[in-house]
């Protein structure tokens, strides 16, 4: 597991693997990243601390995934 400074994952997510947060998640510990254009995606759970930690990643996004469905799976 990665973990680092909220500012500093989000910012490697962005520069590094070209993902974005997808839509709706303002507020929500547990944020799914993803890469439209290379099919990249990560799921980053977000501590009281500032940190940010990668709890899963991995490649061939499912365009048609929501967010509950992917953290659901990851509890399974």
């Amino acid at each position: 597991m990665v973990c680092m400074p909220q500012y500093e994952l989000d910012a490697a997510l962005v520069d590094w693997y070209g993902e974005r947060a997808l839509p709706g998640q303002d507020g929500d510990p547990t944020t799914v990243w993803v890469s439209p254009e290379t099919g990249t995606w990560s799921v980053v759970r977000y501590r009281a601390d500032g940190n940010g930690c990668v709890i899963a990643s991995g490649e061939d996004w499912n365009k048609a995934a929501t967010r509950p469905e992917v953290v659901a799976a990851l509890s399974d």
